[in-house]
């Protein structure tokens, strides 16, 4: 993994515990469970998303707000990535 991945790996975690009541302190984030077993419910979603396009500077497009993208840590980690590699590629 490259420095700028494991930088938006340990932010996006970082978020993400701030957000799922259901990963305790301490504990591995596991990043293939779904998020609403975590504890993400929809107005907790609606927090998380500001959060990130706060924390990374990108805006999430309706197309990506879908459940699927927040379907799991894993899902919500390849969508950002995206979207941070078409700010960062963008004229």
């Amino acid at each position: 993994m490259r420095p700028m991945e494991d930088t938006l790996d340990q932010q996006l975690e970082s978020i993400l515990r701030m957000h799922l009541p259901g990963v305790a302190e301490g504990e591995p984030m596991p990043m293939d469970a779904p998020l609403a077993t975590l504890g993400l419910d929809s107005l907790r979603a609606v927090s998380l998303v500001l959060d990130i396009e706060d924390s990374f500077g990108v805006e999430f497009p309706d197309s990506v707000l879908s459940e699927a993208t927040f379907k799991t840590g894993e899902a919500l980690r390849t969508a950002l990535r995206a979207l941070v590699a078409n700010e960062v590629d963008a004229p």
